[in-house]
Parts: structure tokens; C-alpha cells; sequence
């Protein structure tokens, strides 16, 4: 009996330190997870405010390719030489827009990415409560077995001693 008690304990005690060990683990990985997030968070909204900068320049660079087009008119008279520089200048807007706008749904894709990896992380800290759980209610149940078998001895201590 002694023995098995023995056993048990040093399974339960082997069992809770592997449970520590993995719920350091998973709470390890799960901060890192959370310091990449805010790197990640951070760049994106580095990019971001890149992202609004740069449309702001092609803004201003927008305005004065108009500016200049009418300073073109009012030289040239050419109708010609006006629609080539203005269709130059409107590829070039149209294709940095289409680049900005590109940049845009990469960012919200790695939101995304970012919010399922904070999903995952969140999953795998309930799972670790649960096994907690089911441990503590292990050792609940362990315990009243050990209870239960030291009445069963007594009980029949009790009934041998009866008998002599």
C-alpha cells in the first residue's frame, strides 16, 4: 500500500511539475507572440502613416503636374502636346495610387493574420485553465481514494483484531 501510495505521489508530483513546465511554455511563447504583435502592430502603423504621407506628396505632386500642364497650355497652344502630358501625369497618379492601395490590403491581411495568431494564443491559454482544472480535480479524487483505502485498513485492522 505504501508503495502505491509512494507511486501515486510521485506521479502526481511528476505530472504537476510537466504541467508547470508547459504552462510556462505556452505562457512564454504566448508574451512573445504579444511582443511580436505590437512590433508587427507598430510597423504597420509606421506604414500607414508612410502609406498617408506619401498620398499627401502625390497630392501636391498631383496639383502641381496640374499647375504645370496650364502653365504648358498657356505656352504652347498645342492640344497634342497638352494630352500626352496630362495622360503622363494621370498613368502616374492612377499607378501610385494602385501601389498605395495594394499596400493597404497588405496591411489589413497581416491585421488579420495578427488577430487569428492572438485567437490561436487565447484557445491554447483556455486549454491550459482546463488541464488545470482536470488536475485539480485529480488530485481531489486522489485524495479521497487515499482516504477510502486508509478506512478499508482500519476497518480491517478492526475485524482482525476482533477475530483474536
Amino acid at each position: 500500500m505504501e508503495i502505491q501510495e509512494a507511486t501515486l505521489t510521485m506521479r502526481k508530483s511528476s505530472f504537476e511539475v510537466e504541467l508547470k513546465e508547459k504552462r510556462k511554455l505556452v505562457e512564454e511563447e504566448l508574451d512573445a507572440k504579444r511582443r511580436a504583435w505590437g512590433l508587427r502592430e507598430l510597423a504597420i502603423k509606421q506604414q500607414e502613416d508612410y502609406i498617408m504621407e506619401r498620398e499627401r506628396d502625390l497630392n501636391f505632386e498631383s496639383r502641381d503636374y496640374v499647375e504645370r500642364e496650364k502653365e504648358l497650355e498657356e505656352k504652347f497652344f498645342s492640344v497634342a502636346e497638352k494630352e500626352k502630358r496630362l495622360l503622363a501625369v494621370e498613368e502616374e497618379v492612377e499607378l501610385k495610387r494602385k501601389l498605395l492601395q495594394k499596400e493597404k490590403e497588405d496591411i489589413t491581411r497581416i491585421k488579420l493574420d495578427l488577430q487569428k495568431s492572438l485567437d490561436l494564443l487565447e484557445e491554447n491559454r483556455r486549454n491550459v485553465n482546463d488541464i488545470e482544472e482536470k488536475v485539480e480535480a485529480m488530485k481531489n479524487e486522489t485524495n479521497e481514494l487515499v482516504d477510502l483505502e486508509l478506512r478499508l485498513k482500519q476497518e480491517i485492522d478492526m475485524i482482525s483484531a476482533q477475530k483474536w
